[in-house]
């Protein structure tokens, strides 16, 4: 994509909007491999099957802030670039990931293992729903999550925090999807 910008095709403005957008996605891909390169433990397993709480260990989160309490319990925001390592079994899930969204629009990217993922706002726009396949998965039950967003500084609006942050992530569902014959897979 970065090639295609200096190719002297339209307009120098969408040459430049072009580039900066391959340079945006290039940037992104160097802090996702930096938080994956990260020498931690083992992911936790949820105390609850299928559920990953924000009031996990901090080893599970990469790129977090740290967890804060509020109205509908605990929560983290992430930075622009963020990594939720997983204890995950191979299987076929449906998802559904709860937010909390800064008042701009986010341009939330989601991906695990690498695979961009197609999500939809389930009931709210701070829900939301998508499938993880078994081919997504990686061996050994480490998966990572990964979001990243446009950054969000809560100063420039009048705010007193001066931290750059993301999206604030509440809770993980995984549910099982079972095959057609019924059994789980």
């Amino acid at each position: 994509s970065l090639l295609r910008c200096l190719v002297p095709l339209g307009d120098a403005d969408r040459r430049f909007a072009r580039f900066r957008r391959a340079w945006h996605d290039v940037w992104f891909c160097g802090q996702v491999q930096h938080l994956e390169r990260q020498a931690l433990p083992p992911p936790t397993r949820p105390q609850e099957p299928h559920r990953f709480s924000a009031g996990a260990p901090d080893t599970d989160f990469v790129g977090f802030h740290a967890r804060e309490e509020g109205a509908q319990g605990p929560f983290r925001w992430t930075e622009p670039a963020a990594l939720w390592r997983l204890a995950l079994s191979p299987g076929d899930y449906r998802a559904c990931l709860r937010l909390s969204l800064p008042p701009q629009d986010p341009r939330l990217r989601l991906s695990l293992n690498g695979h961009a993922l197609r999500f939809a706002a389930e009931g709210s726009p701070e829900t939301l729903a998508f499938r993880v396949s078994r081919a997504m998965l990686r061996p050994g039950g480490e998966q990572h999550l990964v979001l990243r967003s446009l950054p969000f500084r809560p100063q420039l609006r009048g705010g007193t925090d001066a931290r750059t942050l993301g999206i604030a992530v509440r809770s993980l569902d995984l549910v099982p999807v079972r095959d057609r014959s019924g059994a789980g897979k």
